[in-house]
């Protein structure tokens, strides 16, 4: 099975430029120098078995075997730092993920001290890193292509994730992998060496106060927090005051334009009680903030919900424009049937928008649900 990410909700604190420069630096030693494997001085420079180089347990997380295993890890690398690094800039994320890489590395060689033969790549770090990412933000979503191999081809479904739906998946396959070789050393194994370095540098930096995750880390949803409705009869003192936290919590995100942090207060409050709404003002303005974000299906889900609960709205045609852009143009067609132009006065976008539906419809059979 292979999972491609294309999109992630990731904090908008810092900029990914502790990502960028980590996957320029490793494109060009690829660039410049080649691979490691063929007994050239690259293989110094990897984490050679039967002794100890510490040198090595850096420069071996620039080398990789040749282009689909360096693709495959900075692509991994670029969805999942979005994510690490908008938390904490890049001069708390580049130390993070070089810091994970070399201790897995030296616990490879130290491992291996009676082996021959050498490793190298990114991957131990990536999966370090996606381990951080499943700590910090584990309910931020990941938009995936999920596909089965058949012969030379695939078949592909999009298929949304949460962090640590998609982090669980990748550590579950790999021990799969590590049992089946009886925890010899491979890669799978070096993968989840990564996670755990992760899981243990991401739990250190919250308890010492080093990132800030608004609350939406693993630890404190675990520890939970009882929400529901913000008024109305027969709702105990502390049930209110919940509720207004988490009113106020959404709110304050907005404000901020962090519509995605937002969006996951409100969902963690649904989750935790079905109950709880947004006053209409509130919910609106919860939705305007999606759409203006790089968020399109989370847009789709929160809109339709708000169409639910106020059929009237004049929502509903930015909400048929992004199904047709997500491939769903029946469903936009829906939505633009419930529209009445004469009275809502989209007529004119309202009919465009219909016949880029149906001219969508009639070059594919197949729609994305």
């Amino acid at each position: 099975m292979i999972i491609l990410p294309h999109h992630v909700e990731a904090p908008v604190d810092h900029g990914p430029w502790g990502t960028i420069g980590l996957m320029a630096v490793t494109l060009v030693v690829a660039l410049v120098f080649g691979f490691p494997g063929d007994g050239g001085d690259l293989d110094a420079l990897t984490i050679e078995y039967g002794t100890i180089n510490p040198a090595a347990w850096v420069t071996s997380v620039f080398l990789h075997y040749g282009w689909w295993h360096l693709g495959g890890n900075l692509f991994f690398l670029w969805w999942f730092g979005l994510i690490v690094e908008g938390f904490v800039g890049w001069k708390k994320f580049v130390p993070l993920y070089l810091a994970i890489g070399a201790i897995v590395a030296a616990l490879v060689q130290v491992l291996m001290l009676g082996g021959e033969g050498h490793a190298a790549g990114a991957s131990a770090a990536i999966f370090g890193t996606m381990a951080v990412a499943a700590v910090w933000a584990p309910e931020n979503k990941v938009e995936t292509y999920v596909g089965v191999p058949i012969g030379n081809l695939g078949l592909f479904r999009e298929v949304e994730f949460t962090v640590r739906g998609l982090v669980a998946i990748k550590v579950f396959f790999d021990f799969f992998t590590v049992v089946v070789l009886s925890f010899s050393m491979s890669g799978a194994l070096a993968h989840l060496l990564g996670a755990a370095a992760g899981i243990g540098f991401g739990t250190w930096m919250l308890r010492k106060g080093l990132v800030d995750t608004g609350g939406w880390d693993w630890f404190a949803l675990r520890r939970g927090r009882p929400v529901t409705i913000v008024a109305g009869p027969g709702l105990a003192p502390k049930t209110q005051e919940n509720a207004a936290d988490a009113l106020a919590a959404i709110r304050d995100a907005i404000v901020a334009g962090n519509a995605v942090a937002a969006d996951a207060r409100y969902t963690a409050a649904r989750k935790a009680d079905p109950a709880f709404g947004l006053p209409h003002e509130d919910f609106l303005r919860l939705v305007e903030a999606l759409a203006r974000s790089n968020a399109p299906e989370t847009s789709i889900d929160r809109m339709e919900e708000y169409v639910a609960a106020y059929p009237e709205a004049p929502v509903r045609l930015a909400l048929a424009r992004l199904l047709v852009r997500a491939k769903r143009p029946s469903r936009a067609l829906d939505h633009l049937a419930a529209i009445d132009p004469a009275t809502d006065g989209q007529g004119e976008a309202k009919a465009a928008l219909e016949a880029e539906a149906r001219a969508a419809m009639g070059t594919s059979g197949l729609e994305l649900e």
